[in-house]
């Protein structure tokens, strides 16, 4: 499980059921629900994936 900000409790909380995604802008990231809340959560990963890497 990962630790993120969650807007709703405004602590960190745990994310349940996160899965990671790529935005159509290449960007990685890391969505999931409060563990607490059940609040969606998105976190922005600070990588951006590779053109050749995508296109897999």
């Amino acid at each position: 499980m990962q630790e993120v900000y969650c807007p709703e409790c405004r602590t960190k909380r745990d994310m349940n059921n996160s899965e990671e995604e790529v935005m159509k802008n290449g960007r990685r990231v890391l969505k999931g629900r409060c563990s607490s809340c059940n609040t969606p959560i998105i976190k922005v990963l600070n990588q951006k994936l590779k053109w050749h890497a995508m296109a897999r």
